[in-house]
């Protein structure tokens, strides 16, 4: 194999957000023996710095779930897919309606209706800038806008997720990032198409593209490499779509991958 694609969170990283020194080591030998180690996950280019300087990772980065396909290097943006501004108003709209925090992302900038705890949480994890407040955010139409995020109870995850995509429809991607995170953004934005972006970039044929992720957002990119591989922390669909289930995200999963495919 020649390409490696992970996503990041309960992936490569720990549960705990800590990488582990086999998995660093592992990734690095992919690198040192001609292959290519990507990065493809929904944090914005900012958020997923912090985790491509510790690795020996391609330059080149799928970020916002496929939104975005960066140079993290030169900071120059190769590709962007925004959503459309009807759409993303029409689920803010909804958002409210469900009773659910939501933010939006214009480049590394988050944006919400109001102060609140869980984007309080969710930038200091990521490192990113404070959070704007936008009070009419629900009555603007935002352009340039590559991804929405909403918070929700767990137990109320997939309940919600269908209830956007009763109201959305075609018109945008749905898709979860966590136990708790619902991700949104335009259909033609995913990480399999990302995948087949790096490969085309890098002059790698998919066929020999290894993807490992853990949630739904992961699953395109699962489908869409040679081998499609599901930590075994991943979400039950995830798992039923993967072609092999590596051990846990704890448990040095990435070092296990390489190991046996590198």
């Amino acid at each position: 194999m020649k390409l490696l694609a992970l996503d990041i969170d309960d992936t490569t990283l720990c549960r705990d957000g800590t990488l582990s020194q086999k998995n660093a080591d592992a990734i690095h030998r992919v690198c040192q023996s001609g292959g290519h180690a990507v990065i493809i996950t929904g944090r914005s280019p900012l958020g997923a710095r912090h985790v491509w300087e510790k690795l020996p990772c391609d330059d080149v980065c799928v970020c916002f779930g496929g939104a975005v396909i960066v140079n993290m290097r030169t900071g120059k943006v190769l590709d962007e897919i925004c959503m459309d501004k009807y759409v993303l108003q029409k689920a803010l709209n909804h958002a409210h309606t469900l009773g659910l925090v939501s933010h939006i992302y214009r480049d590394d900038t988050v944006m919400t209706e109001y102060a609140n705890e869980y984007s309080d949480k969710y930038v200091s994890y990521l490192k990113l800038p404070p959070y704007e407040v936008v009070p009419d955010i629900r009555n603007m139409l935002h352009e340039k806008i590559t991804k929405m995020l909403c918070f929700t109870e767990t137990e109320r995850l997939w309940e919600n997720i269908e209830s956007f995509r009763s109201v959305l429809g075609d018109s945008a991607g749905i898709s979860s990032s966590s136990k708790h995170l619902i991700e949104i953004n335009d259909p033609s934005a995913d990480k399999g198409a990302g995948l087949l972006h790096l490969c085309r970039l890098l002059g790698v044929d998919k066929s020999e593209s290894v993807a490992v992720g853990d949630t739904t957002l992961d699953i395109p990119m699962i489908k869409a490499a040679g081998v499609g591989i599901a930590v075994k922390n991943a979400q039950p669909d995830v798992l039923k779509a993967a072609d092999i289930i590596a051990p846990d995200c704890d448990e040095d999963a990435i070092a296990w991958v390489v190991d046996r495919f590198f």
